[in-house]
Formats: C-alpha cells, sequence, structure tokens
C-alpha cells in the first residue's frame, strides 16, 4: 500500500479543528494534574501537522541540508528554523529538527516511508524490547507483566541503530540547554508518527523532569498490549511527563496494524 500523498491526508482538518475546540472547551488542566492528560491545544497539533506534512517534500532533495530549509513557505513561519536534517535511505528514517523561537519549542519531525507495506511485511514486523539495550530502555518494573513488553522491531531499529538516536539526541539535548524553558515535541505521519512515539518515550525516559509531547498523524500500532499498557495512568512512571496523542482517521487501515501480529507474539 502505497502512502496517500500527505496533503490529501490533512484534508479533513475542519473535523480536526471541530473536535478539538469542543475537546479545549474545558480548561484540561484544571481537571488533572497528570501531563499525559492534558488535552494538547489547537494551535499545538495545527503546528505539528504542518511540520509533518513540510517534510516529506525533501525526501527527494538528495544531500538536503538546513542550508537549503526554505526561508519562507505556506507551512511555516519566519519563526522556524531547521537545526538538522537527516534522512538514512537504507531504513527510510527521515527526521527533521526544527525550534520556533515564537511559540518556543522544538520538534523533531519524522516522515512515512515511500511504501508503508514494505516495512510492515519485512522480518522487522517481529517484536522486541523497546530501545537500544543500553541507554535508552523503560523503567525497570517490579511486575512480572511489564517484562512482556515489545514493540515493533523494524520501528525500533529506525530509530535506534546506525547512529541515528545518538545524532538526534545529542542534538536535542543541546538545544535545550541553549533552550532551557522550550517544549520539546516530536510528530509524525505513518511511519514517522511510530518514529515519534519511540523517540518521544526515549526522551521521556531518559529525563523525568523534562515534559515531552507526541502528537502524531495516521500511526501504525507500535507495540503489544503490555506496551499499551505500560503507558497506564494508573501505573506509568512517564504520566507527569510524556503525552501522546494519536490522530487517526477513523477509515485508516494502517492506523489497525499490525494487531494480528501483536496478539501471537504477547
Amino acid at each position: 500500500m502505497i502512502i496517500i500523498p500527505t496533503m490529501m491526508v490533512f484534508t479533513f482538518f475542519p473535523f480536526l479543528i471541530l473536535l478539538l475546540e469542543l475537546g479545549t472547551g474545558v480548561n484540561s488542566s484544571e481537571l488533572v494534574d497528570l501531563y499525559s492528560e492534558v488535552f494538547p491545544s489547537l494551535n499545538d497539533v495545527v503546528s505539528m501537522s504542518r511540520l509533518s506534512s513540510l517534510v516529506y517534500e525533501f525526501r527527494s532533495r538528495h544531500n538536503f541540508t538546513c542550508v537549503d530549509f526554505p526561508s519562507s513557505h505556506e507551512l511555516i513561519t519566519k519563526d522556524v528554523s531547521c537545526e538538522m536534517y537527516l534522512h538514512d535511505e537504507t531504513l527510510g528514517t527521515q527526521a527533521l529538527l526544527v525550534l520556533n523561537k515564537k511559540e518556543r519549542y522544538i520538534a523533531i519531525v519524522f516522515s512515512g516511508t515511500d511504501d508503508i507495506r514494505t516495512s510492515l511485511e519485512d522480518a522487522n514486523m517481529f517484536t522486541k524490547p523497546f530501545g537500544n539495550n543500553s541507554t535508552v530502555r523503560l523503567d525497570d518494573h517490579t511486575d512480572d507483566p511489564y517484562k512482556m513488553v515489545r514493540v515493533h522491531a523494524g520501528f525500533n531499529k529506525g530509530i535506534f541503530s546506525f547512529g541515528i538516536w545518538e545524532k538526534i539526541y545529542s542534538k536535542i539535548t543541546g538545544l535545550l540547554r541553549q533552550n532551557p524553558s522550550f517544549r520539546l515535541w516530536t510528530t509524525g505521519h505513518s511511519l514517522g508518527a511510530a518514529n515519534a512515539i519511540l523517540t518521544a518515550t526515549a526522551f521521556a525516559t531518559l529525563d523525568h523532569n523534562r515534559e515531552v509531547l507526541s502528537v502524531n498523524f495516521g500511526s501504525p500500532q507500535t507495540g503489544n498490549l503490555y506496551w499499551r499498557d505500560y503507558f497506564s495512568v494508573n501505573t506509568s512512571p512517564l504520566t507527569n511527563n510524556l503525552g501522546i496523542w494519536r490522530v487517526v482517521l477513523a477509515s485508516d487501515l494502517i492506523a489497525r496494524l499490525p494487531e494480528y501480529l501483536y496478539r501471537m507474539y504477547q
């Protein structure tokens, strides 16, 4: 299945805006103390959707760097600066790091691959423990069920191999030292949305004092049922600093995949 062109995916904006306006009619921060349950603002979601669309435009441009980043574009404002761009064509991982001085955020933006079906059907569809088995892993949990947490091996590899995570982490930590009050966001569409979720989880796990927000679009399922349960507000150590919001079209098949595999490999 070829990924639907991004601008077509985001034609549901009017419905999304209506939903968010209804959801933000009450100030959620007044009702809950957990960061994981604070509904993102409409402005935050629209900003992330524009960046998720923008990153696709650079895929076919070989040797693209931040020097080539457009100074003006309909999807961004002059306040957005490119801080790093990487594209591993072997893995299909494509990441754009931007900084917005006006809205005071740093965002890691991932795109999907050219063919999501290829990514879902290859051998890396099997599951594995989250992270890189050294510096990045889930917090230890005393309950036996959490030892069964697994994520999609292909998605995990797309972040934690070939030095991709190390490059992103090094650049982001440097930007945060220079801008300690800026918010840290991750976003992406389709396979990029899965990359965004794993990356947000990694940052939130490494620094419990840093709030991390992931607003993503059309994400496939990233892990098994124990992975889902790990983020439960009743038990997760990340409820105070990690917010993950998946925006999904009701008829989007990709967002329901690959459920059958995770049932097999629980």
